[in-house]
């Protein structure tokens, strides 16, 4: 699945670009359009990323943390 979004993702991306280049006038122009679809895309991606779920810490049932559970279940 996350290789089909990622084959999806760079026609669809490749398909823009050549848009952004045929519909300028003058090619460096055309080049400056696509440049700032990049930054604009970039940004946009940087946003998001900082929207994603982080890591979740272990509990600790004090200053030993794991090794006090561990020793609780076999009832040391």
């Amino acid at each position: 699945m996350l290789y089909m979004l990622n084959q999806l993702g760079g026609s669809v991306g490749v398909a823009v670009v050549a848009l952004i280049l045929e519909t300028s006038a003058d090619p460096v122009a055309g080049l400056h359009g696509v440049s700032w679809f990049a930054v604009g895309v970039l940004l946009l991606l940087l946003v998001a990323a900082t929207r994603l779920p982080g890591r979740v810490p272990p509990a600790s049932d004090g200053p030993r943390g794991r090794t006090a559970q561990a020793e609780k279940v076999r009832g040391a």
